[in-house]
């Protein structure tokens, strides 16, 4: 006994396209999500950085640590060996946006490696002036 399929494709056509434009709007919400979430991040250190800079120059230091930049802040190239150094080339996300408002500000920021133990290290922007 044969059978018979029977599908509405255009009916399965729009279903598909629906679909697809119902995806895209989570894809950019989620997408208009984390950049604002990483703007306020970014706003928020900077808008720390002026005080610290006053309570080091106050203690008598010419620098100050603006952040700390963690191994998923920056992208090491594939040739690059050496671990104790980090370039500002090399900084993703909320950590280049606060590196480059360092140097627009004139501050003169600098990437610090630093280690705790033998078992913490990483990086710091440090600014200086």
């Amino acid at each position: 006994m044969p059978f018979k399929l029977e599908v509405d494709l255009e009916k399965l056509r729009q279903m598909t396209q629906e679909a697809k434009v119902k995806q895209a709007g989570k894809r950019t919400k989620k997408a208009d999500l984390e950049k604002l979430a990483m703007e306020l991040k970014v706003k928020h250190i900077i808008e720390q950085i002026p005080l610290r800079v006053k309570t080091e120059a106050m203690a008598g230091r010419n620098h100050a640590i603006v952040m700390s930049v963690g191994h998923g802040d920056y992208e090491r190239p594939d040739d690059e060996n050496d671990l104790f150094l980090c370039k500002p080339e090399w900084l993703k996300r909320v950590c280049k946006m606060v590196y480059q408002a360092c140097v627009d500000a004139g501050l003169n920021p600098s990437l610090e490696y630093w280690m705790k133990e033998y078992t913490y290290s990483g990086f710091n922007i440090v600014v200086h002036w």
